[in-house]
């Protein structure tokens, strides 16, 4: 659309300018058009504020660039003029058409683990032992529309815990991506995963420091119950199958 627009613009001014082309009323129509085209692009594809905002930054930059070229192009015959708005718009609409990455599905799923949550939760350290009970709090907020950040603040085993938990989603490799990383070990955990078909639980896979200290495959699995309730249980791999030994139940701050 901006492209086209570019096009008409250049039409229509060389058809009231005629013999007399004016670089800069040129320019200044070929602008006109070029914005009339992004704000329409907008509207129908439901571009967001911010993509209008810098397709506009781009046109703004453009237009200076262009302007400064006619005053160079003073100096050449009229002909000129029209060559170099053509190539020079050409160049413009191409930059203005790309268009930035919009989140998908995958991204909004995301959304809904956002906001402020009380947490509880059970930690099994050693089979048949009663598990220890925890509470904390998890502040969690989208960037950008593509990532959540999330901030979880309690104790563990008696020392102040803060927990900080990236997730987005890579269209590239079609999958769930993350890390993590916390006040009590120096590992950087970085996660892959996928949803599953009911879009409930999202199952993360990991690899880290097991409890014995050798190199261990963890898996995560978050799970929505209602906008207003979700849980997380972590389990190890011992000989071919996980055992879960963290579950924690967040429901959301009134």
């Amino acid at each position: 659309l901006v492209t086209l627009a570019i096009f008409v613009g250049l039409t229509l001014t060389v058809f009231i300018t005629k013999k007399d082309f004016s670089f800069l009323r040129g320019i200044l129509a070929i602008g006109t058009f070029a914005a009339l085209g992004v704000i329409i692009a907008s509207l129908i594809f439901g571009f967001s504020l911010g993509m209008v905002f810098c397709a506009a930054m781009i046109l703004l930059m453009a237009g200076y660039i262009l302007y400064q070229t006619s005053l160079v192009m003073a100096h050449f015959p009229p002909t000129h003029h029209v060559a170099a708005a053509l190539m020079l718009s050409l160049s413009c609409g191409m930059v203005a058409a790309q268009e930035m990455p919009k989140p998908q599905k995958e991204h909004e799923w995301l959304q809904q683990l956002t906001g402020e949550w009380d947490t509880e939760g059970e930690i099994t350290s050693e089979p048949g032992k009663p598990p220890m009970k925890t509470k904390g709090s998890e502040s969690s907020r989208a960037i950008g529309g593509f990532w959540i950040l999330s901030e979880h603040k309690g104790d563990f085993f008696g020392t102040p815990f803060t927990g900080i938990l990236s997730l987005g989603y890579s269209p590239e490799k079609k999958k769930y991506v993350g890390t993590w990383i916390d006040s009590v070990t120096s590992h950087l955990w970085s996660y892959t995963g996928s949803l599953d078909e009911a879009g409930k639980a999202l199952t993360l896979d990991a690899e880290g420091p097991g409890h014995d200290g050798k190199p261990a495959r963890f898996r995560e699995i978050l799970t929505v119950v209602d906008k207003d309730r979700k849980t997380f249980s972590s389990s190890v791999e011992k000989d071919g199958r996980y055992v879960t030994f963290l579950k924690i139940t967040y429901t959301r701050k009134k």
